[in-house]
């Protein structure tokens, strides 16, 4: 009927702005890693996650426009239950770069670029 019509209804595609998101690279050589952010939009606390990624590769979230206190924890995803690698407080409407680097588990930390 609506051949060009798309609608999403799922938390994370609602309200999402394609101008703020947060981008994480893994330059690590070994281990697969997956974000997850925690923030506030309209007084709800709302978890997003990404898949996990291989080295080399960059992962992108987007957010809707009035997200407050949002913060980033990356992990690494080899270990049950995952371990944090990093945690970072990105500002809230602005796009964010991080590469993620070093040895896993003792000396990698996340980079903002």
């Amino acid at each position: 009927m609506f051949p060009n019509f798309k609608c999403c209804c799922c938390r994370q595609c609602i309200n999402t702005n394609e101008y703020f998101y947060v981008e994480v690279k893994n330059e690590t050589k070994h281990y697969l890693n997956f974000m997850l952010f925690y923030y506030y939009f309209s007084d709800k606390e709302t978890v997003k996650s990404s898949p996990p990624f291989a080295p080399g590769k960059s992962e992108r979230i987007a957010f809707p426009e009035g997200v407050e206190e949002l913060q980033l924890n990356v992990y690494d995803s080899s270990f049950n239950p995952p371990s944090i690698v990093c945690f970072k407080r990105p500002p809230n409407n602005a796009i964010s770069y991080y590469k993620v680097v070093g040895n896993f588990p003792l000396d990698s930390e996340c980079i903002k670029y």
